[in-house]
């Protein structure tokens, strides 16, 4: 029996006044407000939006700059009013690693239009429309949504899989030793270099087991908000990776009250036996996995709570191959192994000189130790020819995982948010 339990707690304060941004798990929008003549336009009022509210505002500066900064990785939309006059952008804008530039423009051409643009500062999420060619960085990344994570199918709901679809990436091996990695960790190689140069993040925390290389603590799907991949050519901030840097961020709640939940289940109704496994003719599988998310307000536009719960519940057989001697060589009668010369250990010198061969490699009887006899006689004995992996069965297994992640988001003020999580992840594997 194997039992592991992982657990992890982040706080974060993001205080825009001090420039500080723990972990990176923020980001900043930048725009220039210009008139039909291109000039910039000073004095006007500037509003992200999310959805029917305003987050943050400020006013453009002599040139027509503006910059919203402590970002969470969400859908937004720019308000800009001069002169009276007031423009949504057209489409939403979003916290992401690449340039992202939208047009906002007034129906009257001499009036005002916007050029924003995203600057990468934390952890993105996949845009809703990418740029043919991207022209201002050489990253190859990719950074997919909370929606895309929880609807792909992913075998056993592992969002590690995704990170297959990045270019350089060789294709994931499940780690099948449950007693090993519970968590059914994914091993991968990116651009040639070794699973353990991948280095990991949640929440902008480095998250790596230390004897494995692999990441520590794996969120449910429900919990995650984006999952960002860089696998090359990414910023010097994120150097300590060799191979991909992967980060994890958390879901966070909103003004209303969402859940979700789900429920896979798979068993053996229609598998077949394994052709190498003479044991049993049924092999024995039975898979559930079942959980959901909550979330809402606390404080309507101020504070916000989350709750994600994942469990993975699997109940059968794993086929097993193991080597046994054979009934000859538990007797003492190792004459049909090939090349082999074997001595009496009681006869010649410490150091091997004259001892004494036995005849045509057969112990005697009374030369067997008895408690030896005893060990050999509780093991089966082989099904299968030779003398290796000789002996193939099933052996029943039992492996039960539950996760769960929990997180409060407080917004201070317009400048200034914060949050507390708290993750926990549990497994019990029993293999008999």
């Amino acid at each position: 029996m194997n039992r592991l339990v992982f657990a992890s707690i982040n706080l974060f304060l993001l205080l825009l006044s001090a420039n500080v941004a723990f972990g990176q798990s923020a980001g900043r929008l930048t725009g220039k407000v210009l008139n039909s003549r291109g000039q910039g336009v000073g004095q006007a009022e500037v509003r992200l939006k999310k959805g029917p509210s305003v987050v943050q505002r400020t006013t453009t500066a002599a040139d027509g700059t503006f910059v919203f900064e402590q970002l969470a990785p969400e859908f937004y939309s720019v308000e800009i009013e001069s002169n009276g006059k007031s423009q949504t952008s057209l489409q939403s804008l979003e916290v992401n690693t690449s340039a992202v530039n939208v047009e906002l423009a007034f129906a009257d051409q001499s009036s005002v239009t916007t050029t924003a643009t995203s600057v990468p500062a934390g952890p993105a999420v996949l845009p809703a429309s990418s740029p043919t060619i991207q022209a201002d960085s050489a990253e190859v990344s990719r950074s997919y949504e909370t929606r895309v994570v929880r609807s792909l199918p992913l075998i056993d709901r592992q969002n590690q899989d995704l990170i297959s679809l990045m270019p350089g990436v060789t294709p994931p091996v499940i780690t099948e030793d449950r007693i090993v990695d519970p968590q059914r960790s994914r091993i991968y190689n990116v651009n040639g270099l070794p699973d353990y140069a991948n280095s990991y993040y949640q929440d902008g925390s480095y998250g790596v087991e230390r004897f494995s290389g692999r990441q520590s603590r794996i969120q449910p799907n429900s919990s995650v908000q984006q999952l960002d991949v860089r696998t090359s050519n990414y910023n010097a901030e994120h150097g300590l990776a060799g191979g991909a840097h992967v980060n994890t961020t958390s879901r966070p709640g909103t003004n209303s009250v969402h859940g979700s939940a789900f429920l896979l289940h798979s068993n053996d109704f229609l598998t077949t036996r394994s052709p190498v496994n003479f044991s049993t003719a049924d092999p024995g599988f039975n898979t559930n996995q079942f959980g959901g998310s909550l979330g809402g307000p606390v404080v309507k536009d101020k504070t916000f709570w989350f709750l994600g719960y994942e469990a993975y519940l699997r109940r059968g057989s794993m086929l097993q191959i193991d080597t046994v001697p054979t009934a000859d060589i538990r007797a003492g009668n190792f004459s049909q192994i090939p090349n082999l010369g074997l001595f009496n250990p009681n006869t010649g010198l410490s150091s091997g000189v004259n001892r004494t061969p036995f005849a045509n490699n057969r112990i005697p009887q009374a030369s067997i130790n008895p408690f030896s006899q005893s060990v050999l006689s509780s093991l089966p004995l082989p099904n299968q020819p030779g003398f290796a992996n000789n002996l193939v069965g099933s052996g029943m297994l039992r492996d039960d995982q539950h996760r769960m992640d929990g997180k409060v988001d407080h917004r201070f003020s317009e400048k200034s948010t914060g949050f507390f999580r708290y993750g926990f992840t549990t497994d019990s594997v029993n293999r008999l």
